[in-house]
């Protein structure tokens, strides 16, 4: 059935592989995907842990609806501790490997750790092996896809790989599919890289039964009728301005197109005005009259070579390593803020009524009802920008409707709210825990973590101040209650039912 699915925790560090059943008590806590991807982190990530180091765990995760008559419209879920933003991101991309992954057994998998060589994964029919990726590694995206097709002898078999950005640790890194999209944004490529996994492939033939086919039929026949001439949701955080032979390179080495784009046209900025110079970059002329310095500048980029070793690290980092009050070139504090966040905050033209907040428990923390809904998606793993409308009452309807045909489920709308109220709580309070263990870390300061709410861009922000912007991200969290002093308490962890995860470790007594 839909719900027999396991999760798979590998120690690569120890070459160990455990498979478990994954309990009812968490399906109904937290349905699955990301809300069960944060609470699995905040039991297995150390308090603090280095983004690059072997301690940050990464959860790879299908989400109920994959591999059921609504698998067009599922997305894998990506989970880990963010070298960009120093907390929990979440990064989704479209496509069949979440199908595949749960044709093959599996719901969650959970890496830690790090192997002493290259590996890439292989899952097939409920086992998974870790095999050698010597002769793989360095290998671009077309061509590692390719080879390990070849080496497991399967050229139908969904894959997820890195290209050389991952390999050395790029901080804006992609995991990209066998079809081209991508779970761009946050670096966690650069998180796989990091524990030595060039990619995964998945192939599987175990059914997932579907309770009622012949009615969720029904209603993908009329949910397409519905669809405009367009008809292309397509959405992969992989949107750019680059020239063509740049974005076929980031492509190539796994390397997010926007953030790139970002990073050259802010740097050809900081040439113009002589705020860096021929020395710095090494002798690479960055006028834009020289066509092919974003060529090299890309290509230094993913392999941390030269100039580009400095601007692998993210504009944060990049710009305080520049010096000259450099980030106030990068352009407004909106475009900077979007490069770290996982996903285009929802446009405030599609908002058009005061959104109702809600919370669970009587706890003081709320959330948008909109927001609610985005969790309940984020936790079944389907694509919101595809199902969601603009009718709250009628999305969590139909999500009650597909849930029940689909896997036999029998979920309440407040049941729904509390599965979203409860794993975005877990978030919350793992990325509390987080900042409270780094606030004196070296280079906390050059990290920044926006939410994807749209509250915060109500107004263009035009001039780059980042002590203002995350005041005003502090100020957002603590008008919704989601603050330390509100939230880190045992009574809020027993109302959430996740009193397991209790002492919040970073916090002293």
């Amino acid at each position: 059935m839909a719900l027999n699915r396991k999760i798979a925790y590998i120690d690569l560090s120890k070459k160990k592989i455990d498979i478990s059943t994954i309990p009812a008590v968490w399906r109904r806590r937290f349905i699955g995907g990301r809300g069960l991807d944060a609470y699995l982190l905040y039991q297995h990530m150390p308090a603090g842990c280095d983004p690059l180091k072997p301690g940050n765990p990464m959860v790879i995760s299908a989400g109920l609806f994959g591999g059921t008559l609504v698998s067009a419209d599922t997305v894998t879920g990506i989970a880990a501790k963010s070298p960009l933003t120093n907390r929990m991101e979440y990064s989704t991309f479209n496509g069949l490997f979440a199908s595949e992954m749960r044709w093959a057994g599996f719901d969650h998998i959970l890496i830690k750790g790090r192997s002493k060589n290259p590996v890439y994964l292989f899952i097939q029919n409920g086992t998974i092996e870790i095999r050698d990726a010597d002769g793989i590694w360095g290998q671009n995206i077309p061509d590692t896809q390719k080879s390990i097709c070849k080496e497991i002898h399967a050229d139908d078999c969904r894959m997820i790989c890195i290209g050389p950005a991952g390999e050395n640790k790029i901080r804006y890194a992609n995991i990209i599919t066998d079809r081209g999209d991508a779970a761009g944004r946050t670096g966690m490529g650069a998180v796989l890289g990091s524990k030595n996994i060039k990619g995964i492939a998945c192939t599987g033939n175990m059914d997932v039964e579907i309770k009622h086919p012949e009615e969720v039929l029904k209603w993908q026949n009329e949910k397409f009728k519905s669809v405009d001439g367009e008809g292309e949701f397509r959405e992969n955080n992989q949107e750019g301005g680059l020239f063509s032979k740049e974005s076929v390179l980031c492509r190539e080495f796994g390397m997010d197109l926007k953030t790139v784009d970002a990073i050259l046209n802010w740097i050809f900025v900081l040439y113009e005005q002589e705020i860096i110079t021929d020395k710095k970059t090494k002798g690479l002329r960055l006028n834009r009259d020289n066509h092919g310095a974003a060529h090299e500048l890309v290509r230094q980029i993913a392999s941390k070579e030269g100039f580009g070793k400095i601007l692998a690290e993210g504009p944060l980092m990049a710009a305080k390593k520049i010096g000259k009050n450099a980030l106030e070139y990068f352009g407004t504090m909106d475009k900077l803020a979007e490069i770290y966040m996982e996903r285009k905050p929802e446009p405030l033209k599609q908002i058009n009524k005061p959104e109702k907040k809600i919370s669970i428990n009587d706890l003081p923390a709320t959330i948008s009802r909109r927001k609610a809904i985005h969790c309940i998606m984020d936790n079944l793993a389907i694509n919101s920008r595809r199902l969601i409308g603009s009718d709250d009452k009628n999305d969590l309807n139909m999500i009650i409707r597909l849930i029940e045909l689909n896997t036999g489920m029998v979920f309440r709308e407040k049941d729904l709210i509390e599965t979203a109220y409860r794993g975005y709580a877990v978030e919350r309070l793992l990325c509390l825990r987080e900042d409270d263990a780094s606030k004196n870390a070296p280079m906390s300061d050059q990290y920044l973590s926006v939410p994807d709410e749209s509250e915060l861009f109500n107004n263009d922000h035009q001039d780059i101040d980042l002590k203002h912007f995350k005041g005003l991200i502090t100020k957002y969290y603590g008008a919704r209650h989601w603050n330390k002093s509100n939230m880190v308490k045992l009574k809020i962890f027993e109302s959430l039912e996740i009193s397991d995860l209790w002492p919040h470790r970073a916090v002293k007594k």
